[in-house]
């Protein structure tokens, strides 16, 4: 392995100063040889830092030539044999976007009207399911794209007002009193398409032995949606790293993970694209 060697005294301390710069050529012949093994030297070279240059000991001869291979402190690296051809940021103009249209980036009409379809076909099969005495008591109304859409906006705004539970949002108490709920739906209504929803048809469901079974087969299709908004409508930058992440969930599920060290402690294991200013991409 190679020794790193500083000098403080004589013309090598100047290495280390961005001031220090002039007479480095000089500093650098006068540094002595790291010897490493059976009695082989090994030259000292400089090596570029964010306040300089240091003097590092590597491979080669001891001739004047090695010395001359400096680098800037400032040098930036060819670019890459890849070409980055993308334009990162987002892919459409949002100018006089309200709070509505950014939502409807990702949740689209496609994506309600498909709530709507797999949330009255499951309430049609859980309906098909039940016996004489509680078919006399089912009750339920078809939800539209209108009903959907406040549906949904309902539970995002749940999960800015937080509550400590979910029947509070239509509480008439001074303490939670939030008039807005009671307005846009009733709790009785809220709570039926609540019971109904679904994303997939429980009929195609693949039982556990048939090598396709999908464990997230109910959520696929939101999964797969948002996978593809996120790519449509945002492009990352060059610089990106791919690394893992636990989201937090103390639910009951099958690859829930227990990492003490971790701050979430028991979630899901997921990876995240993130650009090197810190944005997460997907």
């Amino acid at each position: 392995a190679s020794t790193t060697r500083t000098s403080n005294s004589g013309q090598g301390s100047q290495l280390g100063r961005p001031g220090g710069c002039g007479n480095q050529r000089g500093a650098i012949q006068g540094a002595q040889t790291i010897q490493r093994g059976r009695g082989r030297g090994l030259p000292v070279a400089a090596r570029a830092t964010r306040g300089g240059y240091r003097r590092v000991a590597g491979a080669g001869n001891t001739t004047n030539d090695s010395i001359d291979n400096w680098i800037d402190a400032g040098h930036q690296p060819p670019n890459p044999d890849i070409l980055f051809e993308s334009v990162p940021g987002l892919q459409c103009n949002t100018d006089g976007f309200t709070e509505a249209q950014f939502i409807e980036l990702f949740i689209d009409e496609n994506f309600v009207n498909n709530l709507v379809l797999q949330t009255n076909l499951y309430a049609q099969q859980y309906r098909d399911g039940l016996d004489q005495e509680r078919l006399a008591k089912f009750q339920w109304k078809d939800v539209d794209y209108v009903e959907m859409k406040k549906f949904l906006g309902m539970s995002l705004l749940m999960g800015i007002i937080k509550l400590p539970n979910i029947r509070n949002y239509w509480s008439t108490k001074s303490l939670y009193n939030l008039p807005v709920f009671r307005s846009v739906m009733s709790r009785n209504r809220y709570f039926d398409i609540l019971k109904y929803l679904h994303f997939n048809d429980n009929a195609h469901l693949p039982a556990k032995d048939d090598p396709a079974y999908d464990r997230l087969y109910k959520i696929r299709p939101v999964v797969d949606h948002l996978f593809d908004k996120f790519q449509q409508v945002y492009q990352p930058r060059r610089d990106v790293c791919v690394d893992e992440s636990l989201l937090l969930w103390k639910g009951r599920l099958l690859f829930r993970q227990y990492i003490p060290l971790k701050r979430a402690r028991f979630g899901i294991k997921i990876y995240l694209c993130c650009e090197s200013d810190g944005e997460v991409s997907g």
